[in-house]
């Protein structure tokens, strides 16, 4: 007594990860400049054991980024896809850029008015 065994291939299709690529590693054009704050800040949440892991990953990158690493050597000591590592950092730049123009935008407006004289905020 035989049985017969069906072996039928099931072809599945993977979906490719992007991770799965090849890793090249390019200069970035966003260069992240910190000031005290942001890095005291950025230094906190990256040794934070009660933030969110995203939290603390997010500020490890950014710091490594500050200390001119390159994305692919940041994704590899993070533990992230290096384009994990490259949106952060760019990510970071812009919304650092839009932050400090709005306050010296804010500035801008308050020495304009104060040109005009102490009548200008009466109104």
């Amino acid at each position: 007594m035989s049985t017969a065994v069906d072996f039928r291939l099931r072809v599945v299709p993977v979906r490719a990860s992007r991770c799965g690529g090849p890793q090249v590693s390019r200069h970035s054009p966003f260069e992240v400049q910190l000031c005290g704050v942001e890095r005291a800040v950025l230094e906190q949440r990256a040794s934070s054991r009660s933030l969110p892991h995203s939290q603390v990953v997010r500020a490890r990158i950014v710091l490594l980024a500050a200390e001119g690493a390159q994305n692919l050597d940041i994704a590899r000591r993070v533990g992230v896809c290096v384009d994990v590592a490259s949106r952060r950092r760019k990510r970071f730049c812009l919304a650092i850029e839009r932050r400090r123009r709005a306050i010296s935008m804010a500035a801008e407006a308050a020495l304009r008015s104060a040109d005009r004289g102490p009548e200008s905020l009466q109104k």
